[in-house]
């Protein structure tokens, strides 16, 4: 069975076990970058909002051996995880002051996001746009995101700048932006993927000897050549990049002009601008990574930034 077939073939079973009391939808789902997934979303009647359920991995459980009707008893434990959850949402969000602690923004790039820009407010830098989401973190959906649309403005009455203003100043005193050398980074890496092994398979002496020596390794490779700005939640942090004051603090601090690589939405690589590197040559680096390396939803741009210490950022295409 073909995969759109398959979807179609879920949601025909799922409404007939679920009901008339339930609505069964197949919907598009448009994500970051123009990525598309198709997603199940089961509505009780009386309710307005409902968790939407991705089906690309109950498709591999199909093409695995796992039968439809199975699959639709694992959506239906997903959906009755979330529905309560969703809910709860959903009273508060027609509420703007019980909204507005929860906003915050990000950055994506303006082409790649053409149709999902159409219904979203945003402010264009460069070649990038900057939007507001809202951060949900009620029990069982920890991390979960919703991009702000026209539509949310309308429900609140409010303007774009007002919108930004709040969610921007959320953006800088809950998730203020963190700036490391590269080597701190890979450290701070290193350290989660051991503390992670300990905690599931326990203490073990080699891999204590290997991370230290992995550490020395790095300390004695050369220091303070790359940086990586991000957020202190590490996700969404590429943002920064467009908060002026934060740029220009960081050029007083490297003396020096910087090139800004966009390595993903979740941060940016900051060098000191330097004549030895070839502008064209680091574009096309990002370009391959950003082709062969980095999931699409997650790519900025193939554009290196100039910042130019009291002047902002000088952008061209490459």
């Amino acid at each position: 069975m073909k995969y759109i077939e398959f979807c179609e073939s879920i949601k025909n079973e799922l409404q007939r076990m679920m009901g008339d009391g339930y609505d069964v939808k197949l919907e598009r789902v448009l994500k970051n970058n123009h990525v598309a997934y198709e997603a199940i979303v089961i509505l009780q009647k009386g309710r307005y909002i409902a968790p939407s359920v991705y089906l690309e991995q109950y498709y591999d459980s199909y093409k695995e051996g796992k039968n439809i009707t199975d699959i639709c008893l694992s959506i239906m434990v997903q959906y009755e995880k979330y529905k309560d959850g969703v809910e709860l949402d959903s009273k508060k969000l027609m509420d703007y002051k019980q909204m507005k602690d929860s906003l915050f923004v990000k950055v994506i790039n303006t082409a790649m996001n053409e149709e999902l820009l159409q219904d979203m407010p945003h402010l264009n830098y460069y070649d990038l746009s900057m939007v507001a989401f809202l951060r949900i973190e009620d029990d069982g959906i920890s991390n979960a995101t919703m991009n702000i649309s026209n539509g949310h403005l309308k429900i609140w009455d409010m303007d774009e700048d007002a919108l930004f203003k709040d969610a921007i100043n959320n953006t800088r005193e809950k998730m203020p932006y963190r700036f490391s050398t590269m080597s701190d980074v890979m450290k701070e890496i290193l350290y989660d993927k051991v503390k992670h092994y300990q905690h599931n398979v326990g203490n073990d002496e080699e891999l204590d000897y290997a991370l230290v020596q992995s550490i020395e390794a790095i300390e004695m490779s050369e220091k303070d050549t790359m940086y990586v700005l991000t957020n202190s939640n590490k996700m969404d942090g590429a943002v920064y990049l467009l908060f002026d004051d934060v740029m220009e603090t960081i050029a007083e601090k490297m003396q020096s002009d910087l090139y800004i690589i966009p390595s993903s939405i979740h941060e940016v690589m900051i060098l000191r601008k330097d004549k030895k590197i070839d502008y064209a040559e680091l574009c096309n680096l990002v370009k391959d990574v950003n082709e062969k390396e980095l999931d699409p939803r997650e790519v900025l741009s193939d554009t290196i930034y100039i910042y130019e210490r009291g002047k902002g950022i000088k952008w061209r295409n490459p």
